[in-house]
């Protein structure tokens, strides 16, 4: 064991090297800008993975896979923050259970742990890591503990795994380690497969209505201050809105429109105008939206046109993008007074991309 990380002042001197090493304000938006809200996780690392048979799994992760290892820092961080958010009453136990939940995949061979694709028998193999994982800190831990690693890859409408369980059967505690998991698992760069933007995955969850717990993910959203466009919002000046835009590279930086008023602008740096609280989220606002924010980049000659399409073509098929993206952005260019041709090009770029990193997939399967 690395000597330097057994000391109080070792163990926050790694974890100030691992929050370094995932934190990001187009992930993490304003979550841990308060220095409160930095102290009171690092004090909770230090309480918990100071505990020398923590500390040893969480080593042995970090040398078995380092993704799998910087994932569990990230969700123990969103995770901890949310369930303080949410008042939870089993906060110890969450804590501990934020570090354990995927030591599982210390059972696994670690080049599946690697791959982006997985075959039938290797996808049987993966979801067995909760089971393992309770295997390995049984007598060391709570039921409760237990009971939320076994079930965080469980969702509300019964399409998790292992045991497929249904809302009434998911408490408080597993549905907020559920949100953090796969908002870190969407976001956290990774070397098989790219990340996307942090409005973006909570779009993508969004859509996801049935499977994840939407008043811990409007929580979350309100934590990190990053809404997807689309979104209905209360701002701090008691105006309501919709979130047209965001900065690309400061995506807690959002563009509005008033909803009686019709007023757009960009909320201002010096944070005296900002969002109070999500309220809602509608596919078919987020579609329209999503099409003016492309048009606007397009016939400003904007660098991320690119970018903003590959996003709405996140899970999309080639015909779905060319029915809801590309033929009506075309007509909206058209009444503007542009070729529709630039918006044309835009699908051909991102279809030869996808076939590309299909290929990639296909030989790395292998």
């Amino acid at each position: 064991m690395n000597v330097s990380i057994r000391s109080g002042s070792g163990l926050k001197k790694w974890f100030f090297e691992m929050v370094s090493a995932i934190i990001s304000e187009n992930r993490y938006g304003f979550a841990v800008n308060r220095r409160e809200d930095f102290l009171y996780i690092e004090k909770l690392f230090a309480e918990f993975a100071g505990r020398s048979w923590i500390k040893e799994k969480l080593l042995r992760l970090k040398n078995w896979d380092e993704y799998s290892f910087l994932h569990t820092i990230d969700v123990f961080i969103i995770g901890n923050l949310l369930a303080r958010s949410m008042g939870i009453k089993s906060k110890d136990d969450f804590a501990i259970a934020s570090l354990l939940f995927d030591i599982g995949k210390l059972k696994l061979p670690p080049h599946i742990l690697k791959k982006s694709k997985l075959s039938k028998r290797e996808m049987k193999m993966i979801r067995r890591h909760p089971l393992y994982a309770v295997q390995m800190i049984k007598g060391h831990t709570s039921l409760v503990t237990q009971e939320i690693i076994m079930d965080h890859h469980e969702r509300l409408d019964g399409s998790g795994y292992p045991h497929g369980l249904k809302s009434e059967e998911m408490n408080m505690a597993t549905r907020i380690l559920s949100v953090a998991d796969v908002y870190s698992a969407l976001t956290l760069h990774r070397a098989d497969r790219p990340s996307i933007s942090g409005p973006k995955a909570l779009e993508v969850m969004l859509r996801q209505r049935y499977a994840f717990d939407q008043t811990i993910l409007a929580r979350l959203m309100d934590l990190l201050h990053i809404y997807p466009v689309g979104s209905a919002v209360r701002l701090s000046n008691q105006r309501y809105a919709r979130i047209t835009d965001y900065r690309e590279n400061a995506c807690f930086i959002q563009e509005v429109r008033e909803t009686y008023t019709g007023k757009q602008y960009t909320l201002p740096e010096d944070l005296s105008v900002t969002v109070n609280q999500f309220l809602c989220w509608k596919e078919s606002d987020y579609q329209l939206f999503e099409r003016e924010r492309l048009v606007r980049c397009l016939t400003n000659h904007q660098k991320h046109s690119f970018a903003i399409f590959e996003e709405m073509g996140f899970e999309k098929s080639a015909e779905n993008m060319y029915q809801l993206v590309v033929l009506p952005s075309a007509a909206e260019l058209r009444k503007a007074g542009h070729s529709p041709k630039i918006v044309e090009d835009l699908f051909i770029q991102w279809i030869r991309k996808k076939a590309v990193n299909q290929l990639r997939n296909q030989k790395s399967s292998k």
